[in-house]
């Protein structure tokens, strides 16, 4: 049984990983080494900040944070942090600090990718994120997906307002719908 299972995983790994890999490996070790090589020169804060886009400076000297549901408090001058560069994972930043070694996973561009998004869609998304009900809204349906009329009920607001800021967000490419029967919800 563990033969049948390593032969399936190295076929797996042959057909569906190993050109994969070929084509971004270099991409990542570039962005690791850079990392390092900055982590090395100005500090792991520093580091973290520049290479994590939900990753801002903390209130004192040192600090970093890290803007997710999770809560979480690491100690860089006392530990090691890994910090794991990744194409496949666009465009969370996932941060495990329940083990031993803290460990951050965050997005960088995929250099297979020719054409990036116009101008007008980026500005679309500011525009639309640059409301902070909508921004808190984003926040919401990225922890959880949620009708109209939930979102509504959990912040107090008209489901008719929602519902046109869910728009807006739709029309940005920042929520994906699913219906489920007669709802619809968002994510």
């Amino acid at each position: 049984m563990q033969y049948r299972l390593c032969d399936f995983l190295i076929r797996c790994g042959d057909e569906f990983f190993n050109q994969l890999w070929k084509e971004l490996a270099p991409t990542l070790v570039a962005e690791a080494r850079q990392g390092e090589d900055m982590r090395l020169r100005y500090g792991a804060a520093t580091a973290l900040v520049a290479a994590v886009p939900a990753a801002r400076n903390g209130v004192t000297y040192n600090t970093v944070v890290v803007d997710k549901a999770h809560y979480g408090r690491i100690d860089l001058q006392s530990t090691q942090l890994i910090m794991t560069p990744t194409v496949l994972g666009q465009p969370h930043v996932i941060v495990k600090d329940e083990h031993m070694l803290p460990a951050i996973q965050y997005p960088v561009l995929d250099p297979r990718e020719r054409a990036r998004p116009h101008l007008d869609i980026q500005c679309r998304r500011l525009c639309a994120l640059s409301n902070p009900v909508r921004l808190q809204l984003c926040r919401d349906l990225s922890r959880e997906a949620r009708s109209t009329l939930q979102l509504a009920e959990r912040w107090r607001l008209d489901p008719g307002v929602v519902s046109r800021h869910l728009k807006v967000l739709r029309e940005a490419n920042l929520v994906d719908v699913e219906r489920n029967g007669h709802f619809v919800l968002y994510r």
